[in-house]
């Protein structure tokens, strides 16, 4: 879903326990994102363990492939 000053779409209310993934097409776009604390970086159960390590080349290729969808959507 496309949001942004442009969209009738300003941001999303993502219910809790849902996978979700935010793919910015502007620099300088600003993501934020609550949910219950505390949190602890270290704990890595908030992934799917099906996502490609951060940083890792088939990230890039992960990000690309959405990117190319979001793309081709709008």
């Amino acid at each position: 879903m496309p949001f942004g000053p442009q969209e009738d779409v300003a941001g999303a209310d993502i219910p809790c326990d849902t996978w979700h993934t935010v793919v910015s097409l502007e620099a300088g776009s600003v993501f934020y994102e609550a949910k219950p604390g505390p949190f602890d970086p270290s704990h890595k159960s908030d992934m799917a363990s099906w996502a490609p390590a951060e940083g890792s080349p088939e990230a890039a290729v992960y990000l690309q492939g959405l990117v190319d969808l979001v793309v081709a959507r709008g």
